[in-house]
């Protein structure tokens, strides 16, 4: 009994120690795998290339902090693909704001903020500042579309002459282009009003109409001139006369009982001749049941229907008042009645020439 019974555990033992090696080399190699999975022992996708499917992870070297970005470089045993080398060479986002080599950020900063605009730029920002401004522009075009509205002509030209003077923007010069061009058939219409007015006997009308057609003391009257070409009179029509020492003739007094139209009281009213002297002129009119007796300048007043002799003399009249517009328009008229001139007449065509 005791013979079976320690004979059968030695079979036992001896296929324990047969499995043992088993046991180790089955270990080894799932250490060996272990380790790889963590990193221990390296990693076979670290020498995949390209075509490998992936370019691996780069094992930091001693010492390097978290953050550290090592160039391509300084990755030993490992050989860059054409883009990847392509990549490493051209600057990123960062490279670009960043300063260049031996210049301080400061220094970069300044450099910077202080860069100035291009020429064009600063000449550009120039003029606009010194155009006339918007608000103000338009606040005299308002004023030019009142004066032509109120028919006042010759305060339009002068806003406008004015206006063309200033430094303007190229939108605003168009705009006053444009009203000048509107002004202008306006102005010749005007001065064709007056010559009818001059033919029919209406001068001092049409002298106050010829007021506002003046521009910083200019008329030139071109419609009026030429109606009367052979007066070759001096193409400023408001220009005063200079006689230096050349005597004008003493016009005739109107006649007595002659009629008249008179500006009195910024009204126009006729009345006949009741005294006269060659400056002034008392005109008896009729008012209601009554009459009245106003005293004017000769130039204030104007024969109905006058002649040429008596236009002349108007004229000669306005010469010694020193109304040059008048006296032209009064020699317009004589012409107008005849193209032959008295003597008389000759003698104020060269004193208005």
């Amino acid at each position: 009994m005791v013979d079976s019974v320690d004979s059968q555990p030695r079979p036992v033992a001896r296929r324990r120690r047969r499995r043992r090696p088993v046991l180790i080399v089955v270990g080894v190699g799932l250490l060996y795998l272990i380790g790889q999975g963590f990193g221990f022992l390296g990693s076979a996708l670290g020498d995949q290339g390209p075509e490998g499917g992936g370019e691996g992870q780069v094992a930091k070297a001693p010492g390097a902090e978290v953050g550290d970005r090592p160039s391509a470089g300084e990755v030993p045993g490992r050989e860059l693909g054409p883009s990847q080398e392509l990549a490493g060479k051209l600057p990123s986002a960062a490279d670009a704001d960043a300063p260049a080599a031996g210049t301080t950020p400061n220094q970069a900063a300044a450099t910077t903020v202080s860069q100035p605009p291009s020429q064009a730029s600063d000449e550009a920002l120039l003029i606009a500042e010194e155009w006339m401004p918007e608000d103000r522009f338009q606040s005299l075009m308002s004023l030019l579309r009142l004066h032509v509205t109120d028919n006042a002509l010759g305060s339009a030209s002068a806003a406008l002459q004015r206006l063309r003077t200033q430094k303007l923007s190229p939108v605003q010069t168009e705009l006053v282009v444009a009203f000048t061009e509107r002004l202008t058939p306006l102005r010749r219409t005007a001065e064709e009003r007056i010559l009818q007015h001059i033919q029919d006997g209406e001068v001092l009308l049409g002298n106050q109409l010829a007021a506002e057609l003046v521009v910083d003391g200019a008329w030139p009257a071109q419609s009026l001139a030429a109606a009367a070409p052979k007066l070759a009179m001096n193409a400023n029509w408001q220009l005063g006369l200079g006689l230096d020492g050349v005597v004008a003739p003493q016009s005739k007094p109107l006649a007595r009982n002659r009629k008249v139209r008179v500006r009195w009281r910024d009204e126009f009213i006729e009345g006949v001749v009741a005294a006269s002297r060659s400056d002034q002129v008392t005109v008896r009119v009729l008012a209601g049941s009554g009459q009245m007796f106003p005293t004017v300048k000769v130039v204030a007043a104007e024969p109905v229907n006058a002649s040429a002799d008596e236009a002349v003399e108007m004229g000669l009249a306005a010469v010694h008042a020193g109304a040059s517009r008048l006296a032209r328009l009064w020699l317009l008229r004589a012409h107008l009645l005849s193209t032959d001139l008295s003597p008389r007449g000759l003698q104020l065509a060269a004193l208005l020439q």
